[in-house]
């Protein structure tokens, strides 16, 4: 399953969400973005797959879809795997742009696309799925923030909280743009890069289990 090509991976996620009633909007590099619950007061979005190289966020969504449900009330976005090249390729950047720096209107087609879906109604929650390359796991907050999302996902996983002053200096990265639209309950995660590829879906998983199930 972690080696599953990009149209493979699609395949098989498009079943999934027709399975469990979801609307599916395909970006130009055919990245799917799914809607459930659509137009529900509350929206909560999920993303991952941004870095090609970065498994476990993609799959664990695949996961869940396949063999459970969504049991919220709210308005689900989901973006699965957006880096459909990196992906292919088993390498972080889409060509030579490294999407999570890049998540502006200097960005790629696909991504002008997707911010201007993102952008169409307020966010209450929004994660983005990433992996470390030789850490234990941890969840960013900064230290202003005042949600306490980055505490309850790292109980979930059961991982630290890296604390930072302002990791938006990082550059365009997802959680930016999502916080200068008025999301204060915005989290970046990064599974540990010392487990198994299987052991980092299942990281995931958990993450996923908790927005979408409770």
């Amino acid at each position: 399953m972690i080696t599953l090509d990009f149209d493979s991976y699609n395949t098989r996620l498009d079943r999934a969400v027709i399975k469990n009633g979801g609307e599916i909007v395909i970006l130009s590099n055919k990245a799917r973005v799914i809607f459930f619950n659509k137009n529900k007061k509350d929206r909560i979005i999920i993303m991952s797959g941004v870095h090609g190289d970065e498994r476990g966020g993609p799959i664990a969504i695949l996961k869940f879809l396949e063999n459970s449900k969504i049991t919220i009330d709210e308005e689900v976005v989901v973006v699965p795997l957006l880096n459909d090249e990196g992906w292919d390729k088993n390498k972080r950047e889409y060509g030579k742009i490294d999407l999570n720096r890049n998540f502006n209107k200097n960005g790629p087609k696909f991504i002008l696309e997707l911010r201007k879906i993102i952008s169409e109604r307020p966010i209450d929650q929004f994660i983005d799925l990433h992996e470390d390359i030789d850490e234990d796991g941890f969840v960013y907050k900064l230290k202003s923030d005042k949600s306490h999302l980055a505490d309850n996902i790292a109980k979930v996983v059961e991982c630290k909280i890296e604390y930072e002053d302002d990791h938006f200096a990082w550059g365009n990265t997802t959680e930016k743009f999502i916080r200068s639209l008025g999301c204060k309950h915005a989290v970046t995660t990064e599974a540990p890069g010392k487990i198994s590829a299987e052991e980092k879906v299942e990281w995931n998983y958990k993450i996923v289990d908790y927005f979408l199930s409770t």
